[in-house]
């Protein structure tokens, strides 16, 4: 009798131990919500707080309640100290209380033992393209500035990284899973990573939408005047220099002789007048058109293939320009280099106007690019899930640890108190 009790009281005790170090083996996220912003369109930066290459293919980014979440899609690797920008609706309210919550794969957020990896939640909105971000990067201080989506908050400098051999992602830290999860559908797209950025010359501005239709975007269409293909990533949009918003990362291949359209996320030209630039990857200008006026729906774009004068015209994304507007005026040339740029003179008379050359044009390959302001930004096939939501709460920035765990943490100590009192009862006795 003594020999099982003493038995099944090293056994409660084995037991207890393992529970105890699951349940408190905390460990600080490596992966956090770095940057989100609820207006004008929802946005979250990752940020990879190590020095190991993350797997987060399949994680989920989830507000407080309701019937959706994202999933992150397939071969979506964070890189050391390196960010990723996603763009998606998280159903993050603006005028009331909410959370954003990011978890791992091993749970879908409506399973009770879904690992929550990071959260942050906020009273209100903090206004159109204003973020939440933590400053310093990766800590626990959080601060409200505008946004730098790829950009890191405390420096200003680029959280893109640039691999230059296959990546061996790290496995995260996980419970087994005791049966296996509902498989969401998932985009099939993998992240581009970009390659090391280069310069090129013969990349002009051709045609610019400032003050689209609501509901629609700004872009900017770039001509490749070279024989070759060009892989501007790396590159920027900007408005008027030294002044406006900062300079907007771009990524973009663009065929030999051919266009290539960058649909901005969000809004960067003023409608009143501004200025188009195109800066290489040390944010050196090789192009830029100014405007002084503009006008709903109609785009600035050359007067004729490869003019130094702009005209409103109609859009024609991704077509020949079309015909200057009769009787609207001109805006002086630009510069095609940052060369011309320096050794520029701008007129003050408004140029001739000259309808587009059609003939130069048909043999003008198009391509379309929608791409997004600061990469490396995920927009495409994202699967939303309904599912009826479970509460869930957590007050730290650890993994969540799951009611299930605690609930057998106090069984076991329960054990061993019932163990304790019956082996003294009988050695009183």
């Amino acid at each position: 009798m003594n020999s099982f009790l003493v038995g099944f009281i090293i056994a409660s005790l084995i037991f207890l131990i393992s529970l105890t170090s699951q349940a408190f083996a905390q460990v600080s996220p490596e992966v956090v919500i770095n940057e989100f912003a609820i207006e004008p369109e929802q946005t979250a930066e990752l940020l990879n707080t190590s020095n190991e290459i993350i797997d987060i293919s399949g994680w989920y980014i989830d507000d407080n309640g309701g019937t959706t979440y994202i999933v992150i899609p397939i071969n979506t690797f964070l890189y050391p100290h390196s960010c990723v920008v996603i763009q998606k609706n998280f159903n993050l309210n603006k005028s009331s209380a909410d959370m954003i919550r990011l978890f791992n794969s091993t749970f879908p957020p409506t399973d009770p033992l879904s690992e929550l990896v990071d959260f942050y939640e906020y009273r209100t909105s903090p206004g159109n393209e204003i973020s939440f971000q933590r400053n310093p990067d990766g800590t626990d201080v959080w601060d409200v500035a505008r946004s730098s989506f790829g950009l890191l908050n405390e420096s200003g400098k680029s959280c893109q990284m640039l691999p230059t051999e296959t990546p061996t992602p790290k496995e995260m830290p996980t419970n087994t899973p005791t049966h296996s999860p509902t498989i969401y559908p998932a985009a099939t797209t993998a992240q581009s990573i970009s390659p090391t950025p280069k310069l090129y010359d013969n990349i002009y501005i051709s045609e610019v939408m400032v003050a689209p239709e609501s509901g629609k975007k700004e872009w900017v269409e770039l001509y490749n005047d070279n024989d070759f293909e060009v892989n501007l990533s790396g590159w920027y949009i900007d408005d008027i220099e030294n002044a406006g918003a900062s300079p907007k990362i771009i990524s973009i291949i663009i065929d030999a002789h051919g266009y290539g359209v960058i649909e901005m996320l969000s809004a960067l030209f003023n409608n009143s007048g501004d200025s188009v630039r195109l800066l290489d990857f040390e944010e050196r200008e090789h192009d830029r058109f100014s405007y002084d006026h503009s006008e709903k729906d109609t785009s600035w774009g050359w007067s004729k293939f490869k003019s130094d004068t702009f005209c409103l015209q109609l859009p024609s994304q991704n077509e020949k320009n079309s015909e200057c507007i009769p009787d609207q005026v001109s805006s002086p040339a630009t510069l095609n280099s940052a060369e011309d740029y320096q050794n520029s003179v701008y007129s003050t008379t408004s140029p001739t106007l000259i309808q587009t050359n059609q003939q130069s044009l048909q043999s003008t390959l198009y391509k379309t690019y929608s791409v997004p302001v600061s990469p490396p930004i995920i927009t495409l096939q994202w699967e939303k899930v309904d599912q009826q939501v479970q509460a869930i709460s957590s007050t730290n920035n650890f993994p969540q640890q799951n009611t299930f765990d605690f609930s057998y943490l106090a069984m076991g100590y329960s054990l061993l108190s019932i163990g304790s009192l019956v082996l003294k009862m009988i050695y009183s006795n």
